[in-house]
């Protein structure tokens, strides 16, 4: 199951596993990415930041779209920004996250929800 942010991040669940990153919609308007930033914290509240990616035609700020625990941040998109740019709700997940409060994910945005947002977003 997958929901996202009114800010464009994502929180993918699959079975115990939970990942957060950055939507396709997002990465379209980034354009090529030129540099990523990431915090070293552990313990991250709802709406903290957790780092930047800066691309050719925008730079973004991650926020964090719930309160949880990073376990592992994704090295592969650190040496390699195009499985980023060509799978960011698949293998380009940035952050391995344990959720602090399940309930919170009833604040983010179903696929419908999200991709209507984005239509009056823009």
């Amino acid at each position: 199951m997958i929901y996202y942010s009114r800010n464009h991040e994502y929180v993918r669940i699959e079975n115990k596993n939970v990942y957060i990153g950055l939507s396709s919609y997002a990465m379209d308007l980034l354009g090529d990415i030129t540099l990523i930033e990431l915090i070293k914290e552990t313990n991250v509240e709802e709406q903290e930041e957790l780092g930047n990616i800066i691309g050719r035609d925008d730079s973004h700020e991650l926020i964090c779209p719930l309160a949880c625990n990073i376990l592992e941040i994704n090295s592969e998109i650190i040496d390699d920004y195009e499985l980023l740019i060509e799978r960011p709700e698949e293998e380009g997940w940035i952050f391995s996250v344990k959720l602090i409060d399940k309930h919170e994910i009833s604040n983010l945005l179903s696929f419908q929800q999200y991709k209507d947002f984005c239509n009056e977003e823009f």
